[in-house]
């Protein structure tokens, strides 16, 4: 199996956050590959900018580096998903965090 981790899910693991709910643990603990984007970094910078609490009690760097240590693999941002991203519907629950769409 393959995950593809979102923001909250990659800081709640990172942080060991109860939010993380067992199933999720699991599924991460399971996975043969668990991938992150970029765009997980630049969601947590916009809103660590905006003063909005993400839960991550870590400067980002050293977020990249626990990631990497945990054996997570970092999926490159491509021109095509770049090119693709016009072309993804935004459902209700991505009007408020646009990156969770190109995630």
């Amino acid at each position: 199996m393959q995950l593809l981790l979102d923001t909250h899910a990659l800081v709640w693991f990172l942080e060991n956050d109860d939010r993380l709910t067992d199933n999720v643990l699991n599924a991460i603990n399971k996975a043969d590959n668990v991938f992150v984007s970029p765009v997980n970094v630049y969601e947590m910078a916009i809103k660590i900018k905006l003063g909005k609490s993400i839960g991550l009690n870590r400067p980002i760097s050293d977020a990249i580096e626990l990631s990497q240590q945990s054996g997570f693999d970092w999926k490159p941002l491509q021109k095509q998903h770049l090119m693709a991203y016009q072309s993804i519907p935004l459902f209700g629950h991505h009007r408020d965090s646009r990156s969770d769409a190109s995630v």
